[in-house]
């Protein structure tokens, strides 16, 4: 099915701090060099940098032994750029990137049925309730990069994945806040 079919049910974006380091695989993969593949690993300059994050609620349709069905998906585009940059996550909040400023393009996979998502140490775990293909990691070099996961609703909402990223998005003294 063409990208145009997909339908957009709920969105939310926020912007964020930006980040150090990341890191997002299956846990497994890290603990036993197994996998490495398909993980995805980097460390960033903060300066001048700026996390985006647009969040969806889609419905997928997608075709099997002739007949058309609908996939309930929550989409995350989750982008740590220069602010010059911002294109990028546009780009990509479109279903389009920037091939000429890409430099590592990374399919992410798991075997568990679950991914962790380690922000500067803060780490969340998503559970996926299946193995396989997750997402993807794009490097764009000193410009950033950009993470896009899919991910079925019957095992995370769209309010469960907002309240992960803003979470991990947070630093010590809003969380101080909160509390």
């Amino acid at each position: 099915m063409k990208e145009n079919n997909i339908k957009i049910i709920d969105e939310v974006n926020f912007t964020g701090k930006a980040i150090g380091k990341v890191e997002i695989g299956d846990p497994y993969y890290f603990e036993n060099n197994e996998g490495l593949h398909l993980t995805a690993s980097k460390n960033c300059a903060k300066t001048g940098k700026k996390t985006y994050a647009c969040i969806r609620s889609i419905d997928e349709p997608y075709e099997f032994d002739g007949k058309t069905y609908i996939s309930k998906q929550i989409k995350s585009i989750i982008s740590c750029l220069d602010e010059n940059a911002k294109v990028i996550h546009e780009a990509h909040t479109k279903s389009m990137y920037i091939p000429a400023l890409l430099k590592k393009e990374t399919e992410l996979g798991c075997d568990t049925a679950c991914f962790d998502i380690t922000f500067d140490k803060k780490v969340i775990e998503i559970r996926t309730l299946s193995d396989g293909y997750y997402g993807m990691f794009f490097d764009y070099g000193q410009k950033g990069w950009v993470f896009e996961s899919n991910i079925t609703q019957d095992a995370l909402s769209l309010k469960d994945m907002e309240n992960n990223i803003r979470y991990l998005l947070k630093d010590e003294k809003e969380q101080k806040k909160d509390r």
